[in-house]
């Protein structure tokens, strides 16, 4: 049973900031509810809407607590019968949201479900991860600081600071560009916010992409961690943001019953586990695996959207899997458009299926890397 996406949106990614932050004033719930709206709007009139909804989010409590997709589907106005689950996988939930909503549709217990994910960093940030006495004694507390494991794939790998600016620089170059183009255009839904002046103001494109990059100042920003080995800087790095995405997802047939035109086909999926200090090559076994089970190699790929939680991260990853780097994040990643940690797959997803319904792309792969050591891909095909 194929399971095809039918439509894919998401709110502006921004920067996160309690007191400037353009939607400081929103909640998780208002955000994902937001998009689901927008995507229950998109069905054809009469249709009932999603038997479901799986929502991803990396930190669950407080306002992102409680079955955050409870209670985004009640607040985006769908029916209190349709049920609905959280999924927590860190970096990797709005992509586990849609693999697992895809099972389900597979399994045949849905015919259409919208699926996602969602982080609030204004409101939840990082914050300290409590790893049990035993986690620390085998894998020791740097494998709990991500920036200490992208340290460690820069020096294992020969990744330098000036190739980690360099490709930082290249991908707020290429979000510029798309922006220009209008690449994002068809996939963001206006959501209202604050300006810094506490004004009301609609957010309709994305707010987070330098147009003043300069390699030059790259280069004098210092490292985040001490030592002198150290090349991990706030600009080769990704960003801390807040943001919301989803897709519907379908059966095939259900799609053409409907009238609709899918935009991409999932073809396969996998999630692997990897040793946590090498937490960033999570995405190397898994798109192997991923592309194994959807019976292509490599060089059927025409777009790679890996996360870019660091360059030296991402550079790996290129390295390891022989990858051109011209055909890995054409429209810039997490270092330049932002990383919402729970939504980052699903924006990663959205951004791909809209790519392929402008016929840019037949085969593409959304491929992320995990904290505390594991890898999640997906294969779509323009349908």
């Amino acid at each position: 049973m194929s399971v095809v996406v039918v439509e894919a949106l998401r709110t502006p990614v921004v920067r996160a900031c309690p007191s400037t932050g353009p939607f400081r004033a929103l909640r998780s719930d208002f955000l994902s509810g937001h998009i689901i709206s927008a995507l229950r709007q998109r069905l054809p009139a009469g249709h009932s809407g999603p038997d479901a909804v799986v929502w991803g989010c990396a930190r669950q409590h407080a306002e992102q607590g409680y079955n955050i997709a409870r209670q985004a589907l009640l607040e985006g106005g769908l029916s209190p019968d349709i049920p609905a689950f959280s999924v927590n996988r860190n970096c990797a939930s709005g992509l586990d949201a849609i693999i697992l909503a895809a099972s389900r549709i597979n399994g045949g217990y849905d015919h259409a479900i919208c699926a996602g994910g969602v982080e609030h960093m204004d409101h939840l940030p990082m914050g300290v991860h409590d790893a049990g006495p035993e986690y620390q004694r085998i894998y020791g507390k740097e494998s709990l600081c991500m920036i200490r494991c992208a340290e460690h794939l820069a020096e294992k790998y020969k990744i330098d600071r000036t190739r980690q600016d360099a490709y930082a620089h290249r991908s707020h170059g290429r979000a510029i560009a798309a922006l220009d183009r209008g690449d994002f255009w068809s996939e963001t839904v206006s959501t209202r916010g604050l300006d810094p002046q506490g004004q009301p103001i609609q957010v309709i494109a994305d707010l987070t992409a330098r147009r003043d990059s300069k390699l030059e100042r790259l280069s004098t920003l210092a490292p985040i961690l001490s030592g002198n080995k150290s090349t991990v800087t706030a600009g080769n790095c990704s960003q801390v943001n807040v943001a919301a995405a989803g897709v519907t997802l379908m059966r095939e047939t259900t799609a053409i019953e409907l009238g609709l035109r899918p935009m991409a086909r999932l073809l396969a999926s996998a999630d692997v586990g990897v040793p946590p200090i090498q937490m960033g090559l999570g995405p190397v076994p898994a798109i192997r695996l991923a592309l194994k089970r959807a019976g292509i190699s490599i060089s059927d790929i025409d777009q790679w959207e890996i996360n870019e939680a660091f360059a030296a991260q991402v550079l790996s990853v290129i390295d390891l899997l022989g990858l051109d780097e011209e055909c890995v994040n054409p429209r810039g990643g997490a270092i330049s458009l932002g990383h919402p940690l729970g939504a980052t797959g699903a924006r990663l997803v959205v951004s791909l299926c809209h790519a392929m319904a402008r016929g840019e792309v037949q085969r593409g792969v959304v491929a992320l890397c995990v904290g505390g050591g594991q890898g999640v891909a997906a294969v779509f095909e323009r349908v």
